[in-house]
């Protein structure tokens, strides 16, 4: 499970968007999509470009789509400039429930 911001990420099949088995790709809200990276290691400029790429090709698909990036990993200054340019909000991915849910 992924949650953002205590919210529970519905998961999507990433085929839909043509995209491969491998990718994790997430339903935030109505119209709102993130792309997961659920890792440690840092997501660094060539990371980056390959999320544009993948965001590309959602949007092809679902062009009234807004679509972000969740991740848990640190993200290098130059990626985080560069995918803010294209409007790409980058999110705190959690991958537990947080104690609060259960009130």
């Amino acid at each position: 499970m992924h949650y953002i911001e205590n919210k529970e990420i519905l998961l999507l099949d990433p085929k839909e968007f043509s995209l491969s088995p491998l990718t994790v790709i997430g339903k935030y809200s109505y119209n709102h999509l993130v792309l997961i990276k659920d890792r440690k290691s840092r997501i660094i400029m060539k990371d980056g470009k390959q999320i544009l790429e993948q965001i590309e090709k959602i949007k092809s698909r679902a062009p009234e789509t807004e679509i972000n990036l969740a991740t848990n990993a640190p993200v290098c200054e130059k990626t985080t400039k560069l995918l803010n340019e294209k409007g790409i909000t980058i999110y705190s991915l959690e991958n537990y429930k947080c104690p609060e849910l259960n009130k």
